[in-house]
């Protein structure tokens, strides 16, 4: 895979969904939000794959960054 580069401006980090790593959180749920959110992005060149490997730690909040 090769190392593109890419901008990811703060208004698509605002658009991801947020995963607390709360009790009451479904880490399933976040997920296929997360994959749903995160494949109407395109860079062109970036493959899906690469786009979502940089953005997910952007979604991640408080416990669940441990």
């Amino acid at each position: 895979m090769a190392n593109l580069r890419f901008e990811i401006r703060p208004t698509t980090i605002q658009l991801l969904p947020s995963f607390h790593g709360k009790e009451e959180e479904n880490p399933y749920h976040h997920l296929k939000t997360f994959f749903t959110i995160s494949s109407t992005f395109n860079y062109g060149g970036v493959s899906e794959e690469q786009i979502r490997l940089r953005l997910f730690p952007f979604s991640l909040r408080d416990e669940a960054t441990n």
